[in-house]
C-alpha cells in the first residue's frame, strides 16, 4: 500500500510483518519460504546430518496425491528464472541445488544439497571450494556432473533472454573476460568456476570477501543443467528433474502434474521426501473458491493446500473454530507490506513526519485482520530475517509498543510546514496478482 510513488529512501515508514495462511488436510512438504532469505551462521547442520535420507516424519505413509490450488500459475520453473518464494519451495521437489535450507523441529538450517559440505574458503570468502556428491542421476538416469552445475550458473548471465531470476552470480563472480552469458558470448567461458579434472569439486573465485556465499548457492541458479538439454526460455516449461519428482505434463496457466522420478536416491538428499505419489497444482481459482473448497474438507479438499499468500477472507473463521484450528497453519512471511510517501509530491518534510505521526498502525493491522494476519514491524525488513533486521523509530517511538497515531505531534510537524494541504492520496492494490 503505497502513498503516492517511493522513488529515494524515505526514513520513519512503517511495516506490517506477514503471515502465510495454509488451511491444509495433509502437512507433506518439508519445504520453508525461508529458502529465498539469509539465515544465520548459527543455523548451518552439522556434517552428521549431511547425508540423506531426510529425518523420517512421524506418521507418514506413501501414497496418495497432494493437491495445490493456486490463483495463479507459479512465475518460473525455470531455476535460472526464478526469484518468488512460493515457486522456490515448489520447484524443490523437482530441483536440487547446491546447498538448500531444511527445517527440523522448527529450526531453519543450511545444508549441503548437491554438494557434500559447505563449501571451504582460505582466503577470507573469496575463494570457495564445494566437494560433489557422487553418483546423484537426473530424471533419464544420466549423472549430475560438475560441468552441469557450470553450466547452470552461467545461463543466470543471461538476463535478458532468462529474465526474472536473481543477479548474485553477475555480482559476486570475478569477470575478466567479459563473459554474458552461454547465448551472448558462446565463444567465451565462464572463467570464474572451475571445475576440478575429476570433476569431484567446484571451485568459484569472487571479486570481493563473501563469506556467507554458502547461503547464495541455496538459489536456482546454483542448479544443474546439461547443455545438451537447455531449450532456452522453453526450459522454462519442462525443466529436467534431480529431486524425488520430475513434470509429467504441464498445461501452462492451468495445471502441472508431477510424479515421482525413479532415479532420485534418498540416500544422497538429506533435505527431501517423496512420500506422495504425485503433485498435482491447478491454476485459475478465485480465492473465494479456493478458501471454501479448503474449508469444505471433502473430496479432493481432504489433501489440497494452497501456496497463495492473500490474506484469506474467512481468518475469523478458520483461525477460531475447532473444526477448522488444527488445519490452519500461520507461518512467518519473509515478506513485509509497508506505506511509503511520494518524496516528489510531498516535498515538505514536515508534512511527511506529520504523516508518519498521524498513521494509527493499531487500527489498520485491526482492519487487516488483526495479529493473525501479522504484526507491526518497525523495518524493511521482517524481524524472522536475522541477518538483516534493523528496527527504527517513527515518530520518535518504537510502533511495535505504541502503535496509535500520534496526533499531537503530527500536528506540530504541520505547524512548522509551509504547506498547509490536509488532504491525501492513497494508493491500494484492489485485486489482482500479488505486489512484487
Amino acid at each position: 500500500m503505497t502513498i503516492g510513488y517511493q522513488k529515494q529512501y524515505q526514513s520513519g515508514r512503517v511495516y506490517m510483518k506477514l503471515q502465510y495462511k495454509v488451511i491444509s488436510a495433509l502437512g507433506v512438504l518439508a519445504l520453508s519460504t525461508s529458502a529465498v532469505t539469509f539465515i544465520s551462521p548459527a543455523s548451518a547442520a552439522t556434517p552428521a546430518s549431511w547425508v540423506g535420507p531426510a529425518p523420517a516424519q512421524a506418521g507418514a505413509v506413501k501414497g496418495g496425491t497432494v493437491t495445490v490450488i493456486n490463483q495463479g500459475d507459479f512465475e518460473h520453473l525455470d531455476p535460472a528464472r526464478n526469484y518468488v518464494g512460493g515457486t522456490l519451495d515448489f520447484y524443490r521437489l523437482f530441483v536440487r541445488t547446491l546447498t538448500s535450507v531444511r527445517t527440523v523441529k522448527g529450526v531453519t538450517e543450511l545444508v549441503p544439497d548437491l554438494a557434500a559440505d559447505l563449501g571451504t574458503t582460505k582466503d577470507g570468502g573469496q575463494t570457495w571450494v564445494f566437494k560433489l556428491r557422487s553418483g546423484i542421476q537426473y530424471e533419464d538416469g544420466s549423472l549430475v556432473t560438475c560441468e552441469d552445475i557450470k553450466y547452470g550458473v552461467s545461463r543466470s548471465y543471461e538476463d535478458g533472454t532468462l529474465d526474472g531470476g536473481p543477479t548474485y552470480a553477475q555480482d559476486m563472480l570475478v569477470n575478466n573476460n567479459g563473459y554474458k552469458g552461454p547465448y551472448t558470448t558462446p565463444t567465451k567461458d565462464l572463467e570464474s568456476v572451475v571445475c576440478s579434472k575429476d570433476g569431484a569439486t567446484i571451485t568459484f573465485n569472487l571479486a570481493n570477501k563473501i563469506p556467507y556465499f554458502a547461503y547464495v548457492t541455496t538459489y536456482g541458479a546454483f542448479s544443474p543443467v546439461p547443455e545438451v538439454q537447455d531449450t532456452k526460455q522453453n526450459y522454462d516449461l519442462r525443466p529436467i528433474s534431480t529431486g524425488p519428482y520430475k513434470i509429467a505434463t504441464y498445461d501452462r496457466g492451468k495445471q502441472i502434474t508431477l510424479v515421482r522420478n525413479k532415479y532420485w536416491d534418498a540416500t544422497t538428499d538429506p533435505i527431501r521426501w517423496n512420500y506422495p505419489d504425485k503433485f498435482v497444482a491447478k491454476f485459475g481459482s478465485d480465492q473465494n473458491v479456493i478458501e471454501n473448497t479448503l474449508i469444505s474438507d471433502s473430496g479432493e479438499a481432504k489433501t489440497s493446500l494452497s501456496m497463495d499468500t492473500n490474506i484469506i477472507t474467512n481468518l475469523q473463521k478458520v483461525s477460531t473454530d475447532k473444526k477448522y484450528k488444527p488445519r490452519f497453519y500461520p507461518i512467518a512471511s519473509p515478506y513485509a507490506r509497508y506505506y511509503t510517501i511520494n518524496v516528489d509530491t510531498v516535498k515538505d518534510v514536515n508534512v511527511r513526519k506529520a504523516i508518519q505521526c498521524a498513521f494509527d498502525f493499531k487500527q489498520i493491522l485491526i482492519a487487516a485482520g488483526g495479529t493473525a494476519v501479522g504484526t507491526i514491524n518497525p523495518s524493511t525488513i521482517p524481524s524472522n530475517v536475522k541477518g538483516a533486521y534493523r528496527p527504527f523509530t517513527v515518530c520518535d517511538r518504537d510502533v511495535t509498543k505504541h502503535p496509535e497515531a500520534q496526533v499531537a505531534s503530527a500536528k506540530k510537524y504541520l505547524a512548522k510546514a509551509k504547506t498547509k494541504k490536509t488532504s491525501l492520496i492513497l494508493a491500494y492494490r484492489d485485486k489482482g496478482v500479488e505486489p512484487q
